[in-house]
């Protein structure tokens, strides 16, 4: 009989949301990710706390209640936890780092996330090969209310940097950076047409729609080309 009602009381106590969300804030991102998966009071209770969507970096400090006060946030076990988060550093994701990219956090300027070439091919698989509503396209890059500055190779002879906000996610990273590369191959691709045209000695083509004018690697640079094509033709007269 008592041990009957030991279960029922801690059949009872298991089901308290704010009792399972002060248990759950201090496991890792990694285990908070796998534990959705045991029950639907434990997947319920992770996508509703703003505490534990911050520590899965799937909402920023910032959006959560009472972080921004450093007296507010010592005052129960949850917020002790989140004060350990919101130091003066940047917090780069556990769940990303350092397989798809690296971090490099300074205390006096904005931290830099750089992305090797190896790393973006990752980052461009995965994001084929997984829907656009996945998990890791909602996640946070790093926790920083500052914003973080971006640097990757999207092709050989390009190096392309650029500031992200504090509140982008990795699919915006990643679709940003697809929309670089393919800018930055059409530039290329244009200006090796252009040189290309410049050593056989012929007049360059004129862009054919408005994107393509768009795309021209330098401003200018057609009339420069056009410039030196006519001086060529001259001295060979």
């Amino acid at each position: 009989m008592a041990s009957s009602s030991i279960t029922t009381r801690s059949q009872y106590l298991a089901q308290i949301f704010e009792l399972v969300e002060l248990i759950l804030i201090h496991l890792p991102p990694h285990d908070l990710i796998r534990y959705q998966l045991v029950s639907p009071l434990w997947k319920a209770v992770i996508d509703a706390s703003p505490y534990l969507q911050s520590h899965l970096f799937l909402r920023t400090l910032a959006s959560v209640p009472n972080t921004s006060s450093p007296s507010v946030r010592l005052r129960t076990p949850k917020s002790r936890v989140l004060a350990t988060l919101t130091n003066e550093s940047a917090i780069p994701n556990p769940l990303l780092t350092p397989r798809f990219f690296s971090v490099s956090i300074s205390w006096y300027k904005i931290p830099s996330l750089t992305i090797t070439p190896a790393e973006f091919q990752r980052l461009q698989a995965m994001s084929d090969s997984s829907p656009t509503t996945a998990t890791w396209r909602r996640m946070l890059p790093i926790q920083d209310e500052r914003g973080f500055r971006l640097s990757f190779t999207p092709t050989e002879s390009a190096s392309v940097s650029f500031y992200c906000s504090g509140a982008t996610t990795m699919g915006e990273v990643v679709d940003e950076m697809l929309h670089v590369r393919n800018i930055t191959q059409t530039r290329e691709r244009r200006w090796k047409e252009n040189l290309r045209t410049v050593l056989e000695n012929r007049a360059p083509a004129r862009p054919t729609t408005a994107e393509e004018s768009f795309l021209d690697p330098i401003p200018g640079a057609r009339e420069r080309i056009m410039r030196i094509n006519a001086a060529m033709t001259r001295r060979m007269a």
